[in-house]
């Protein structure tokens, strides 16, 4: 059963800190993307480097997996639609999954995961603190 993972803490400071939060809040199977690797260096016939092995590492199931779990623990909140909806607008679209995949980057992460805790903990709850700051930073 897929569950939401609240007691990961998410903090980075680059891409590599932040390619392993999203490793960890997914629960990627680390077998999968090591398979990965070891394919495209045998079809290569090379060894990758570092940052191509860890920008490789990615367990495309597990994600689309919690992907959907969230999106569909969420989608019928009001607050969550509009949340997705200017999220999406960042990339001319309307599209509310485009949204959350937004929310799931770089510069978003660690606000949106604070919006799921408390949501996952909690349930919904408009005035909570980083639902706020999320909706704020959105609309800059």
């Amino acid at each position: 059963m897929i569950q939401y993972s609240i007691d990961i803490k998410v903090e980075y400071t680059n891409n590599y800190e932040y390619r392993l939060c999203l490793r960890d809040l997914f629960n990627m199977d680390k077998k999968v993307y090591e398979d990965k690797i070891k394919n495209i260096e045998k079809h290569n016939q090379e060894n990758l480097d570092d940052i191509s092995k860890d920008e490789i590492s990615y367990d495309d199931n597990a994600a689309s997996l919690m992907m959907e779990y969230i999106f569909n623990s969420t989608k019928d909140i009001i607050e969550y639609q509009e949340l997705y909806k200017n999220a999406a607008l960042k990339m001319f679209s309307e599209d509310l999954t485009i949204g959350q995949s937004v929310l799931m980057s770089y510069d978003y992460l660690y606000l949106y995961h604070l919006c799921l805790v408390d949501f996952f903990k909690n349930g919904f709850n408009k005035d909570f603190y980083y639902f706020i700051k999320l909706s704020e930073l959105l609309s800059k």
